[in-house]
């Protein structure tokens, strides 16, 4: 059984996080989902991906974590992470999120993939400045 770990702030969950799930769902026998803390990000924990990932409750498991994701990964052993990318900015980030990943003693490859080209311009720090604009 091949397993993969699909971790991110992910606040809010929306469609591009969702793309990359079901993309991945192709490809992994099991996804564990996990909603990481990060204090730049996170002014409060969305929990809307708990709802996506029991729709797919037989392959998806989801999570929280605190603390660093290669503690993580070394604790479950996944077969792999998976990250998606909408461009090239996303890919140089992730390329040192991997390197960190790497010198944290993470073993495990990391598997990209590309979001649908209708979904490059959706970000969760967008959907959460609209909202607030919204509000105001």
């Amino acid at each position: 059984m091949k397993v993969a770990i699909y971790a991110g702030s992910f606040n809010p969950w929306h469609q591009g996080h969702e793309d990359i799930l079901i993309k991945a769902l192709k490809i992994f026998d099991k996804i564990i989902v996990l909603q990481g803390h990060n204090p730049k990000k996170l002014e409060h924990k969305d929990k809307s991906f708990l709802e996506v990932c029991k729709r797919h409750e037989n392959k998806v498991e989801a999570g929280v974590f605190n603390g660093l994701l290669a503690d993580v990964v070394k604790e479950v052993k996944p077969d792999a992470l998976i990250r998606g990318l909408r461009n090239g900015y996303d890919l140089e980030y992730e390329a040192n999120l991997q390197y960190w990943n790497e010198d944290l003693g993470v073993e495990c490859p990391t598997v990209y993939f590309i979001c649908d080209r209708k979904l490059t311009h959706i970000s969760s720090s967008a959907l959460r400045e609209y909202e607030n604009l919204k509000l105001t």
